[in-house]
């Protein structure tokens, strides 16, 4: 079951602390940028997202590596985390002036069959914070190119069980509870609101 509550509880931490939302979804097929759009004003916090359903959009949307899924597989920890990595990067190239950002990536088995060995329900999570002001990226980054040193990343692999819907869905609340985490255990600061 979705938990919208949680949803709602993302948007308003993200919007009072002037950050985006990027998705890069395979298993989830988009369900978490759908389910966040629910949320009126959520044009004030997701900037965007990607559907990388198969390896070869992860490659060509994200710029993942073909060697890192060869090597790992497109349901690994190495895999969501240089999905998560992407989907910032493209934010942070898009943006003239960088702006706090955070993403959601996500990988896995829905069922009902295995995928590169893993059973249904095998899931991995990742979400990357890129916070622009802080001290540490302006005294070891470039403002003209984002390295993932920069970023600070949340990454886990879940194992799930139910249906097909019921592992999607609870992916998608292991997700936002990773951004939840992410956005709580740094030192962004709450936005002023005028």
């Amino acid at each position: 079951m979705i938990d919208f509550e949680l949803i709602k509880k993302v948007f308003f931490r993200l919007k009072e602390r002037g950050i985006k939302l990027i998705t890069a979804e395979s298993l989830t097929g988009g369900l978490i940028a759908s389910e966040f759009t629910k949320i009126p004003g959520a044009s004030e916090v997701l900037w965007g997202g990607y559907v990388v359903y198969t390896a070869e959009a992860k490659i060509s949307l994200l710029n993942i590596e073909p060697e890192l899924i060869d090597s790992f597989g497109v349901v690994s920890p190495q895999t969501v985390e240089a999905m998560a990595f992407g989907a910032v990067k493209h934010f942070f190239d898009a943006s003239c002036v960088p702006e706090p950002a955070v993403s959601i990536a996500v990988s896995g088995v829905a069922g009902p069959s295995s995928l590169e060995g893993n059973q249904p329900g095998t899931v991995c999570v990742s979400s990357a914070f890129f916070y622009p002001a802080s001290f540490e990226f302006k005294k070891l980054h470039d403002s003209k190119a984002l390295k993932k040193e920069a970023l600070v990343f949340k990454t886990h692999t879940y194992r799930f069980s139910g249906s097909r819907d019921e592992i999607r869905e609870q992916t998608l609340n292991k997700a936002f509870l990773h951004v939840l985490s992410l956005t709580e255990r740094t030192a962004a600061p709450i936005k002023e609101l005028s």
